[in-house]
């Protein structure tokens, strides 16, 4: 040991554990993306390792990559594998459901199973058929045991740009596979084989116990902030939070157990506890609190790191803040390869490394105030790149609720309902249980004013990956330098404001979308440079009368999943024109939720579509809005920056029914398109008799390839290279029809359809002279 100690390159490891971390990042990222980028980066990585000229550095750093590496491996390859072979498939399952992991909304009930037979994990679903099996279910607490048969189906891929990806983000929890339960044949309950499970069922019971002793936002807050879990009434402030970019406070941090940690540490030594036991106190609670909580990054990532500043303390500082940290990440990483790929990891990671080096620059400020208003208002803008990289937008009333939210959660939300909870099963605190319930009340209700009237709403669009790397260089360029001149300091965080949200504006890229809003027709048209966006159709779903107890109490239309997150992918916050091309729920149903997110300047329909009672409703609430409504017949033309679009058909003013489509058709670059809407063969022979020239190059083909439209002639006439079918995944019309597929593939077409391949867009440059080829979402899945 003596000779150990004398050797200078060991000496020289103490601070410098972050290159062992930054080189199994490196060596995670090109496991877990397989891609080039990745490979860069180590190279990079590499080089500067081996420059170091420190041999046990340099042997250190490659051992600990060669260990996460055969880790890294083994848990991608075991997720990829972790499919059942087709013989089993049709075979019943067994499978074992935690209680954490049940969750019921409406007349659908969501759970996470493990197979008995191998061990393998699935998302399962159970359409509940009455009132009381979901008022069973939502008492269940120990663990199920479930034989029956379900249909086994993959997960969808990500069906449009900027959507939720359903599918990866089953594969971050290692589940490969859906299980839809359609009968049980037998049911068994179980207490639990370990602590961690026994732990697992005390989480639920604690729910079940906040849920029925206080009020609904009360409870919703303290089973968020005290136990980490988002149930459906916190879901109802969720997209209110989210928009406002003060969502963390309401995931379990380390700013929450520190919380509890300082107050266990104060009622402990108050009683007389002894100082060298802390550790021990420590272990046990954070370990009993990660499994209460749910292990949820953040709270992994917290309390890994604390247990370890507090080793370090017992063992005289050893290691540095840094050190700690990245012990920390890659613990984390050994657990879950794919924690960087998650927006909760980034953030998680990233803004406590920065806090790190931002802690010693701003604690210089001999002004208390202004050290906490400085320290909150460089890290929010810190977190700005990473969350528009992953939502497409922020907030500029997040750098000022930052710093406001932070004393009322200290001082007086989370001791609040932390006193309360524990003083509720001793004596009765009816009173206090009102009043802090009104004042939640009233609190949602200034944030949900803030987020529609409050301005600082920045929808950044998707950002590059380089866009991305460059915000974070600023970064690490504003910490190297901050403590050396003011005002490129002040320079550089303006950069980090603008560049994400300036980044559309310079974006070159055109793109014509055919967006897959199931059983239903929608497109998008966004010109380079965000100089125009229009729509012709926003899909939507009929509505159907369900029991009270069916009626989920979070709804979700189709825009939520397709088209909102698609506009803002693109930074689009307004829409020249919408044109609908007739009265039907699958082609206008969404519009009011598009015009929730984004400013419609015009919307252009039919005459004679607003027929429809749902449609004229919509019309009437958007023009409230300043929203132009134009009624429209054949032979209209709309400039939309310099791409003209015509009007084809009606000729006159129908019943908004299917053969009173608005037909359209515009240009883009070499391309012709030609828009359809629901048009049937009666509609398409009278078009096919008043119009000279109907020949295009991409057809959306009429009524989502029902038999009744795309005729022959009418197919003759417009003689397309390509067609696109817009029609929901396995729906119940039976669309596309044989009949209309043989007839596309007897013309040698192109065909594409969003119920197979997803959302089918065109891009191209404002230089080039042609439109690139069509390209689908399964593709770049």
């Amino acid at each position: 040991m003596n000779y150990l100690r004398k050797i200078k390159q060991l000496k020289s490891i103490e601070g410098y554990i972050i290159f062992a971390t930054l080189g199994v990042i490196c060596t995670d990222l090109i496991i877990v993306t397989e891609n080039w980028l990745s490979l860069g980066l180590f190279l990079l990585f590499t080089r500067r390792l081996i420059k170091s000229r420190q041999l046990v550095l340099i042997m250190s750093c490659f051992f600990i990559m060669g260990v996460c590496s055969i880790l890294f491996l083994w848990q991608v390859s075991t997720n990829r594998d972790a499919s059942l072979s087709d013989d089993l498939l049709n075979q019943p399952l067994v499978l074992r459901i935690n209680p954490t992991k049940i969750k019921v909304n409406g007349d659908v009930m969501q759970a996470v199973g493990k197979s008995t037979l191998n061990n393998q994990t699935y998302q399962v679903r159970y359409r509940i058929k009455s009132a009381d099996t979901k008022k069973k279910i939502g008492e269940i607490d120990k663990y199920l045991i479930i034989k029956g048969v379900f249909n086994i189906n993959e997960p969808n891929f990500k069906r449009n740009r900027g959507a939720f990806d359903y599918k990866k983000y089953l594969r971050q929890q290692n589940i490969r596979k859906i299980a839809d339960l359609q009968k049980v044949q037998t049911l068994q309950v179980d207490i639990g084989h370990n602590p961690w499970e026994y732990l697992s069922l005390l989480r639920v019971k604690i729910k079940r116990y906040i849920t029925k002793n206080f009020g609904v936002t009360t409870a919703s807050y303290m089973k968020s902030l005290i136990l980490g879990v988002k149930d459906d009434d916190f879901q109802k402030v969720k997209g209110v939070l989210s928009q406002l970019g003060i969502m963390h406070f309401f995931s379990i941090s380390g700013f929450h157990i520190f919380f509890f940690l300082s107050g266990l540490h104060y009622i402990y030594l108050r009683l007389g506890g002894i100082k060298n036991y802390l550790l021990v106190i420590d272990t046990i609670f954070l370990g009993t609190f990660a499994i209460l909580t749910g292990f949820s990054t953040s709270v992994l990532r917290s309390t890994l790191y604390i247990w370890l500043l507090t080793c370090n303390k017992q063992l005289g500082n050893r290691l540095t803040k840094l050190d700690c940290w990245s012990l920390t990440l890659i613990s984390c990483f050994v657990i879950n390869p794919f924690l960087l790929l998650q927006a909760g990891g980034q953030l998680s990671f990233a803004l406590t490394f920065f806090i790190l080096f931002l802690q010693p620059i701003v604690g210089g400020l001999k002004n208390r105030i202004w050290r906490g208003c400085y320290f909150s208002l460089v890290i929010s803008i810190f977190s700005i790149p990473i969350i528009a990289y992953n939502f497409f937008e922020w907030h500029l009333l997040s750098l000022v609720l930052t710093l406001m939210l932070i004393p009322i959660f200290s001082w007086f939300l989370m001791p609040a309902i932390v006193v309360m909870l524990c003083l509720c099963p001793i004596i009765s605190i009816g009173f206090w249980n009102d009043f802090v319930e009104s004042i939640l009340n009233k609190f949602d209700e200034i944030l949900a004013w803030l987020s529609i009237n409050s301005p600082g709403h920045f929808v950044t669009g998707q950002l590059p990956i380089s866009v991305f790397i460059l915000c974070l260089m600023l970064i690490m360029y504003w910490l190297a330098v901050s403590h050396k001149t003011k005002y490129s300091c002040y320079l550089v965080l303006l950069l980090i404001l603008i560049i994400p949200s300036s980044f559309k504006y310079i974006n070159p890229v055109g793109a014509a979308m055919f967006v897959d809003v199931g059983q239903g027709d929608g497109f998008l048209l966004k010109l380079p440079f965000n100089k125009g966006a229009m729509m012709i159709d926003v899909g939507g779903q009929r509505k159907y009368k369900k029991e009270p107890w069916q009626e989920k109490i979070m709804t979700h239309s189709k825009a939520d999943y397709g088209v909102v997150p698609l506009l803002k992918s693109f930074g689009i916050t307004q829409l020249d024109q919408i044109f609908i091309t007739h009265g039907h729920e699958d082609h206008f149903g969404d519009l009011e939720k598009i015009n929730d997110c984004v400013t419609i300047k015009k919307v252009t329909f039919a005459d004679g579509s607003e027929q429809s009672s749902n449609f004229k409703e919509q019309l009437k609430n958007i023009s409230h809005q300043g929203t132009q409504i134009e009624r429209t017949l054949a032979s209209n033309s709309w400039l939309i920056n310099k791409h003209l679009v015509t009007s084809l058909y009606p000729f006159k003013r129908g019943d908004g029914g299917n053969n009173n489509s608005l037909v359209l058709t515009f240009t883009i670059k070499d391309k012709k398109f030609l828009m359809t809407g629901d048009l049937e063969k009666e509609g398409e022979s009278e078009l096919l008799a008043h119009s000279n020239n109907l020949k295009a190059d991409i057809l959306k083909v009429g009524h989502h390839g029902s038999k009744t439209s795309t005729s022959e002639l009418f197919l003759e006439a417009v003689s397309p290279t390509e067609a696109i079918i817009s029609c929901g995944v396995n729906n119940t019309f039976g669309h596309p029809h044989e009949i209309v597929l043989q007839r596309l593939i007897k013309k040698n077409l192109t065909i594409y359809r969003t119920d197979q391949q997803g959302m089918v867009y065109y891009q191209w440059y404002p230089w080039s002279r042609e439109l690139k080829e069509g390209e689908t979402m399964m593709e770049s899945d």
